[in-house]
């Protein structure tokens, strides 16, 4: 009896310290992508880059989704997000077209809700593992190690047919 308790015990203690060390990597990766999203937007954050864009990061590949007003600006955020520290890999997804509207960026609130609530459903897919993030009716979806690739495509054309939805940009590795 006294060695099953043991054993019980070590188990326990062997999950926790893999949990804990999980946990601090995720940490790590989140802080090191929070910290790029801020310096990225730092740096872009003068009259020389006007617009309406954001900025995310995952483990340290950077997207840029919105709005600018030339292609000369598109292409020096691009240049200048490059030289950040830490950014491995730049996805400019830019546009030259006015701003969106309030109502424009509400309703890309609904549709990133929408792609969330449709990968959460699939038990292969490990949604955690994916950011969703959604301009100009455009989904985006950010990630690594994200389960079964099959059932993440098929999740995709589900996404991709649904209202609204003007395209999906599968940016996972």
């Amino acid at each position: 009896m006294l060695k099953k308790i043991i054993m019980i015990w070590l188990v326990s203690c062997v999950g926790l310290i893999g949990g804990v060390a999980f946990a601090d990597s995720l940490a790590g990766n989140n802080l090191d992508d929070s910290t790029i999203e801020k310096n990225v937007k730092s740096a872009l954050d003068t009259s020389e880059h006007p617009g309406n864009y954001i900025v995310v990061s995952y483990k340290q590949h950077v997207l840029l989704a919105g709005q600018v007003p030339t292609a000369s600006v598109k292409e020096d955020a691009e240049e200048t997000t490059t030289k950040v520290v830490g950014v491995v890999k730049v996805w400019n997804y830019l546009k030259i077209q006015k701003n969106e509207t309030t109502a424009d960026i509400a309703k890309d609130s609904y549709l990133t809700s929408m792609a969330k609530a449709k990968l959460l459903t699939k038990t292969d897919i490990n949604s955690n593992n994916i950011k969703v993030i959604t301009v100009d009716r455009v989904i985006y979806l950010l990630g690594d190690d994200v389960g079964d690739k099959k059932e993440l495509n098929q999740v995709i054309k589900n996404i991709k047919s649904s209202k609204g939805v003007r395209d999906l940009v599968n940016l996972t590795f």
